[in-house]
């Protein structure tokens, strides 16, 4: 091969002095490399480079012998200029330069394309600091022959580059720890690999250079909580707090999970907060009803019930994801969330199928798991929007996931999504869920939650493969159980047919609301993969949308309602008169069979609450060691500030609530301020709430009142319930004294 003087970097065409580069149109400054005429062809490739980390040229100019190429760019800066005011870089920003321009370079090198001549001359920074070449493509493509030996010089003149930048002087015979101590071992290995240059050493290509330099970035940027300096979780969440609604959803998740699991009120507590956002508890409610409609006999109309009778974990992960999948619905760039959610809901519906294999567990809490197992991905695409298309860049570039992603935000998928979910308070299980394992064979769970764990990554590389183009996944399949072997001893066959039954259960949601699949979505390359190529799909079509909710498995989420694809209609009847039926034949059900009864009264006060414009309502119980009315619990907007100021003595002056459980009288006050009941209203009534409009029913055993029903609305005469709505009130409030009644008669 014939070898020539390296291309030259000047600043125009003129040779002012290279600190005064010129003005070129548009109020760009003009860069210029110089070749040789002799060199130059009548194509090259350079045309054909579309990489954001190379820089075409904008046109070639002959003179003297010469063939100048010139590049008018932005007031970006020379790296030789960084370089030469600092003496060198810190460690992790000098590779981490390197590893963008090694991507850049595995993208020439996959076109037939070789730089030849690189030099620290030929790397300029934008103001982001990120690194972009000069002169790739500017010399004729060499042989096929010669090819392998250039690219060889790229990697060797690259790796010179970030000896320089790590120790202020090119690679010689003084070992690179001896430049600079801080160097570790295992980042000084890497170099002295690369800097081999003898036949058969060093690095076999720019990707396992890249793949030897992120291994190393990754083990620098391990995430630590609580770091004295800013970390890049810290520099995440500040960005994520500067969005309008993060806030938000972030006071709402943390509400709902902050709800103690050993809390003797947290069935009230928890409802309480999923019933302050109308959206969330209808959603909830159809999701619920879509699935277990068929289980209980009827209808859930209520939250509280919907806890008693799913579990307190089901109900609150439940609405987390609600929540969470609605609130990235109702954006504008949704739509380029969908593959996301899809693959995340698979992945739940998958490691819900691997759950099943071996020990029983949870398959609720392992569908859970599965899915945000991939929040730190979703929260990177709906937030960061530019740095996940980096990512995308670089994994099509060669690099792994992981990698991309460590590059690009400073920290890993699984490290963002544990970050955030410690931050709104998730469950420690959950946030478990989320980390990757290591390399190498998987070990025995010590617990329940690393069983999660371990579920989730082995659902989530699972998914991976359906993914992948390759036309023989069959080997890939057996290395990755075999990794998994002690813990979940799968063969392909049956891994083949978990990832089948997965795929059943997913078409069953997608199918029937018309998931729209395009050539290379996730849906697409999921129904076509080599994986399941020859696999036995179901012949029929999977039924209607309503056939599909009563046919579903119990503890199965709805994916057209988490995401908002399609939705089951809301029922057209949304009446106080409904909704009051509704409660009852639900409260009815309950009392056919044991219960608790401070979870059925509160199911009675939020029925009450659900179905009429009441803005607050209480129950009130005797206390007789005091010998006072207290309020037990309620719903309302700041209720908790409001139950310890209502109680009174029953041996108070007549008032209007003395007058209601002496009598067993209903009574509603339209007026608190009306001349002829002002007197009657009581003191610590208005001290307690500015409410001039209220009902009290309440509630009497054996002419023994022992407490009432309380609902109030603010404005006075806002409060007008028609003849049969107020009969189903009594109606519901002697549902209440049947429960109690029954309680007492069983001792």
């Amino acid at each position: 091969m014939t070898t020539h003087a390296a291309p030259i970097l000047s600043h125009d065409a003129t040779q002012p002095p290279a600190d005064m580069p010129v003005a070129a149109p548009g109020g760009t400054l003009r860069q210029t490399l110089s070749l040789p005429q002799k060199l130059t062809v009548a194509a090259f490739p350079a045309a054909q480079l579309k990489h954001p980390g190379i820089v075409p040229p904008s046109q070639p100019e002959l003179r003297d012998g010469l063939c100048l190429w010139h590049y008018d760019l932005p007031a970006w800066h020379p790296l030789a200029s960084l370089l030469a005011l600092s003496g060198v870089l810190p460690a992790k920003e000098a590779v981490g330069l390197c590893c963008d321009l090694l991507g850049a370079l595995m993208y020439a090198h996959a076109q037939g394309v070789a730089h030849g001549w690189l030099s620290l001359d030929h790397i300029l920074l934008d103001d982001e600091r990120t690194p972009h070449l000069l002169g790739l493509g500017l010399l004729p493509a060499p042989p096929a022959n010669a090819l392998p030996r250039m690219r060889q010089r790229d990697l060797a003149a690259l790796a010179g580059i970030l000896h320089q930048l790590l120790t202020g002087q090119p690679p010689g015979t003084t070992p690179l720890r001896q430049l600079n101590p801080l160097i570790d071992d295992e980042l000084d290995a890497i170099m002295v690999s690369a800097l081999d240059t003898a036949p058969g050493q060093g690095f076999a290509d720019a990707a396992s250079l890249l793949a030897a330099l992120q291994a190393w970035l990754t083990t620098q940027h391990r995430f630590i909580k609580g770091s004295a300096s800013p970390t890049a979780w810290d520099s995440l969440l500040e960005r994520m707090r500067y969005s309008a609604d993060f806030p938000a959803l972030s006071q709402a998740i943390q509400a709902i999970n902050q709800v103690s699991e050993d809390h003797t009120g947290r069935v009230q507590e928890l409802a309480e907060i999923i019933l302050q956002d109308f959206s969330l508890t209808n959603k909830l409610l159809r999701v619920v009803n879509s699935v277990h409609y068929s289980h209980f006999g009827g209808a859930v109309s209520t939250v509280s019930r919907a806890i008693v009778i799913l579990g307190f974990d089901t109900i609150r992960n439940l609405a987390i994801t609600l929540l969470l999948f609605e609130h990235m619905h109702n954006k504008a760039h949704a739509a380029t969330l969908k593959d996301t959610a899809l693959r995340t809901f698979f992945c739940g519906l998958l490691t819900r199928e691997l759950a099943q294999q071996g020990v029983a567990g949870d398959s609720e809490e392992a569908l859970i798991c599965g899915m945000f197992h991939h929040l730190g991905e979703l929260l990177c695409r709906f937030y960061f929007r530019e740095e996940s298309r980096l990512i995308d860049l670089k994994v099509e570039n060669g690099l792994s996931l992981t990698q991309a992603t460590i590059h690009t935000l400073g920290l890993d998928f699984a490290a963002l999504g544990m970050s955030v979910a410690e931050h709104w308070s998730f469950p420690a299980r959950i946030v478990q869920s989320m980390e990757l394992l290591p390399a190498g064979p998987i070990r025995p769970p010590a617990n329940a939650a690393a069983r999660l764990c371990i579920l989730a990554n082995l659902a989530a590389e699972l998914t991976q493969l359906t993914q992948d183009p390759g036309s023989a996944p069959r080997q890939p399949l057996e290395t990755l159980l075999e990794r998994y072997q002690r813990v979940l001893p799968l063969s392909a066959e049956q891994a083949i047919a978990h990832v089948r039954a997965a795929l059943r259960a997913f078409d069953e949601h997608v199918e029937p609301i018309g998931v729209s699949a395009r050539p290379d979505s996730f849906l697409a390359r999921l129904r076509g993969s080599a994986l399941l190529a020859g696999s036995a799909r179901p012949g029929a079509r999977p039924p209607p949308l309503a056939q599909a909710i009563q046919a579903a498995r119990p503890q199965e989420l709805e994916l057209d309602l988490m995401l908002d694809l399609a939705a089951v209609p809301e029922p057209c009847d949304d009446s106080s008169a409904r909704r009051l039926s509704a409660g009852m034949q639900e409260l009815t059900h309950a009392l056919l069979g044991p219960f608790n009864l401070n979870e059925l009264l509160q199911t009675v006060l939020e029925t009450l609450f659900r179905a009429t414009p009441f803005e607050h309502v209480l129950l009130c119980t005797r206390d007789p060691r005091l010998g006072q009315m207290v309020a037990r619990f309620g719903f309302g907007e700041r209720i908790g500030a409001m139950i310890p100021a209502f109680r009174f003595s029953l041996q108070e002056a007549a008032n209007v609530f003395c007058v209601a459980l002496e009598h067993n009288a209903d009574i509603l006050i339209e007026d608190v301020n009306a001349p002829n009941i002002a007197s009657r209203i009581p003191n610590w009534l208005r001290r307690a709430t500015p409410a001039e409009t209220f009902l009290i029913l309440p509630l009497v055993l054996e002419n023994k009142p022992i407490g009432f029903l309380y609902g109030e609305r603010r404005h006075a005469h806002s409060l007008k319930p028609d003849a049969e709505t107020l009969n189903l009130l009594k109606a519901l409030r002697n549902q209440a004294l049947l429960a109690i009644r029954q309680k007492q008669s069983a001792g």
